[in-house]
């Protein structure tokens, strides 16, 4: 039968081993911690200023719009969200405008330059 017995200083090189392995978790752990409340108060100050905008600012996934701040519902005369979110972004742009909206749609889907001028009426 094998002797399984370590001698005293091979237990205290893998306890060494452990307590490193130990404040490197609890190093990688705070990291981490940190990379959270970072990114929260990116988020926060991202959201507090495209809210704060004098711009509209909407944000589409596919062809549906996800989000918008207030002043893009004041410029389109909607109290509320409600009346855009999960709609189709087709159904609030203006007959004339319909194909160029899908275009810009459809080029910012394939990660295309779509960038138009806008036509001031």
């Amino acid at each position: 039968m094998k002797d399984h017995k370590k001698t005293k200083a091979q237990l205290i090189g893998e306890l060494a081993e452990a307590r490193l392995r130990v404040a490197e978790l609890e190093k990688e752990e705070t990291d981490r911690r940190q990379a959270e409340k970072d990114l929260i108060e990116s988020e926060e100050r991202y959201r507090i200023g495209i809210e704060n905008s004098n711009d509209g600012v909407a944000l589409v996934r596919g062809d549906q719009h996800i989000y918008m701040n207030r002043k893009f519902l004041e410029m389109f005369g909607y109290d509320s969200p409600d009346d855009f979110i999960k709609k189709p972004i087709y159904g609030s742009v203006h007959p004339d405008d319909r194909a160029m909206v899908v275009e810009y749609n459809r080029k910012r889907q394939k990660g295309e330059m779509a960038y138009q001028n806008v036509r001031q009426s």
